[in-house]
């Protein structure tokens, strides 16, 4: 069968159904003075419409997806047909109107769009815009602060970059621009965006392109520095140790242990919590403070269980634990029970690491028995000797008055 575009074209293959476009430039004009826009069955290679505009379209192409097939404009505003019949659907408020993009850094677009879950991305000076496919509203609009006087699109800094990467329900994107100056610009960054909110993820250091994703693991190649990085999920390491001689029953022990990421570009780095994470790997990587002045933060731990298993086979869960900044924990247990105690070190992993635990053992002995309690007779000394003056004073008086009896009766 015969076809009537040179390429595929833009298609939506649910609907089987290919666009492309071309302008209208009058001999001697020397630019477009207006666009065409075509689609055809991708099943049979007919024809099904062709529609002509005035309107100049934006070198990033059309898109597809939904039924649907819009276009950037050349202006900073969205056209959408539908693809089955090319009937215009709905059209963007252009810049400077009402729910239009900011004026003028939205006016040029980056050379690249794209489509997921129901809306359409914008890329532009003016930051990062959310299309509803079905209506062309404004979803979410996010904006890179950008350093005073560092760049001309002040307060915002410029996402004029590659093709962004799509995958798992995170949009990832970094700053940059058309024709780079240098210096590079400060304070780009690399961002993971929630693609149907726009709600910040995460983000780090440095301006590039957001690579291949795949197994969970996201490429990307820092223009800063001139490394490749690659994001996903590390293995951890989990290490246990309790006082290796006996422990008497009701007395206090130390239980100490790390937690340590196993990925290859930190091994033996401490596992950090998600709200540490930025501010940790730019101190590994990129030269960074790490005492929270740069990213206000105070770097912590993972979680850790402390769990044992006693002389009688009981399970306790002796506590929670946070690991510290530089990977360690310690917990303050106090037995009980005489004999041995299987103690267990749990990290459950998280978005960033994978689960580890280890295991330690514990003797534990009987605590001595209390002295037989030893009764001490009173000592009646002091009250003898009262009993013994009292006795001789009272016998002085006796004979006292005795003596003095008889001598009254001598008198005549």
């Amino acid at each position: 069968m015969s076809y009537p575009f040179n390429s595929v074209g833009t298609a939506d293959y649910e609907k089987m159904i290919a666009v492309n476009y071309g302008s209208i430039t009058p001999a001697g004009a020397g630019s477009p003075q207006g666009q065409f826009v075509m689609g055809a069955s991708l099943t049979t290679g007919a024809l099904l419409w062709n529609v002509t505009i005035n309107d100049i379209f934006f070198p990033s192409g059309l898109v597809a997806d939904h039924g649907k097939v819009a276009v950037r404009v050349l202006g900073g505003w969205w056209d959408c047909w539908n693809i089955q019949n090319g009937q215009l659907l709905w059209q963007t408020a252009k810049p400077g109107q009402t729910g239009g993009e900011s004026y003028p850094w939205g006016d040029f677009g980056a050379y690249t769009i794209a489509s997921y879950g129901g809306l359409i991305y914008d890329f532009s000076w003016a930051g990062i815009y959310a299309l509803d496919w079905n209506t062309g509203d404004i979803a979410w609009h996010f904006m890179a602060p950008s350093a005073p006087f560092e760049f001309a699109t002040y307060p915002s800094m410029p996402f004029f970059s590659n093709a962004p990467t799509i995958a798992d329900g995170k949009l990832y994107y970094a700053n940059g621009e058309h024709s780079p100056t240098e210096p590079l610009a400060r304070g780009w960054r690399l961002w993971c965006l929630n693609a149907t909110s726009g709600e910040l993820e995460w983000d780090l250091s440095g301006g590039g392109a957001a690579g291949a994703i795949a197994d969970g693991y996201l490429t990307y190649d820092n223009k800063y520095d001139g490394y490749m990085y690659v994001f996903g999920k590390g293995p951890s390491e989990t290490t246990v140790t309790a006082p290796q001689t006996a422990i008497t029953a009701g007395t206090s022990a130390v239980i100490l242990g790390t937690v340590l990421d196993k990925s290859p570009a930190q091994t033996g780095a401490a596992c950090v919590s998600r709200d540490s994470m930025t501010a940790y790997m730019e101190y590994l990587h990129m030269q960074k403070p790490i005492d929270g002045f740069y990213h206000n933060v105070t770097v912590t731990g993972v979680p850790v269980s402390l769990d044992t298993i006693d002389p009688n086979n009981n399970y306790v869960h002796l506590g929670t634990v946070t690991s510290d900044a530089k990977g360690n924990f310690g917990f303050v247990w106090k037995p009980t029970i005489p004999g041995q105690h299987k103690i267990i070190a749990t990290f459950s992993g998280d978005e960033s690491y994978g689960s580890s635990m280890a295991t330690t053992y514990a003797a534990v002995s009987e605590a001595p028995e209390a002295p037989a309690e030893v009764t001490i007779p009173p000592d009646n000394s002091g009250t003898y000797a009262t009993y013994s003056t009292v006795a001789i004073i009272a016998a002085i008086a006796v004979v006292g008055a005795v003596l003095a009896l008889l001598m009254l009766r001598k008198r005549p």
